[in-house]
């Protein structure tokens, strides 16, 4: 509607100019972590004895119904991600909430006693981000060969990784740290991405393709 405020995590192209075809296939990538974190802050408030979260996971639902309408009518070819999508940093305070809320939940559960169940749900868990985050991998280094990871691209993706490293940091060191005489160690297989290597992981990825970012 004309005149009417955009929502507060506008993905498609109702709200800006339509993304570059190309980038699409990493747009859908970036989403399926978006949308994850997403629904765990939600979860986690709606579960809350908290009246004060109780009140606060209200804007929430609300935010989530209004993604999957957007994500809807995308899926359906009745509009396309925004180019400001993979440029933002718009989901970024749910992935720092979303990591806050995961640190909880394992500390909370180092005393609940039940490790079989622990495990089986850790172990779930890891498999689910650890194939999005290889996915992701793949998908940034195939952008990066059409010449379409610019700096706004690759650094709106880098503050999401950063916080998935933490995730996964979390969750490997809660499952290893816990396991008994029988049950073998799990290594991590998502690549790491942190600030420290940013500038390396870039450098790299210039050696490797052939194609420089503007500084």
């Amino acid at each position: 509607m004309p005149g009417s405020k955009p929502p507060t995590f506008a993905i498609s192209d109702r709200y800006g100019p339509s993304i570059d075809p190309k980038l699409m296939p990493l747009a859908r990538d970036l989403f399926s972590f978006d949308l994850e974190l997403l629904r765990r802050v939600e979860r986690k408030h709606a579960s809350s004895s908290d009246e004060i979260r109780k009140n606060r996971a209200v804007p929430r639902v609300e935010e989530i119904f209004e993604i999957r309408q957007q994500w809807q009518d995308i899926e359906l070819c009745r509009s396309q991600f925004s180019q400001s999508y993979v440029q933002d940093k718009l989901f970024i305070p749910v992935w720092v909430e979303g990591l806050r809320i995961v640190k909880e939940a394992l500390r909370n559960n180092h005393v609940s006693g039940n490790h079989m169940k622990q495990r089986c749900d850790y172990m779930n868990i890891l498999a689910r981000y650890e194939k999005l985050a290889c996915r992701l991998r793949d998908r940034l280094v195939d952008t990066a060969r059409q010449g379409l990871l610019t700096n706004e691209v690759l650094m709106s993706t880098q503050e999401r990784w950063i916080r998935l490293d933490g995730l996964l940091d979390e969750y490997h060191d809660t499952y290893n740290d816990h396991r008994d005489e029988d049950t073998s160690f799990a290594p991590r297989i998502a690549p790491k991405w942190s600030v420290q290597d940013c500038k390396m992981r870039m450098e790299t990825l210039i050696y490797v393709i052939g194609k420089k970012f503007d500084a």
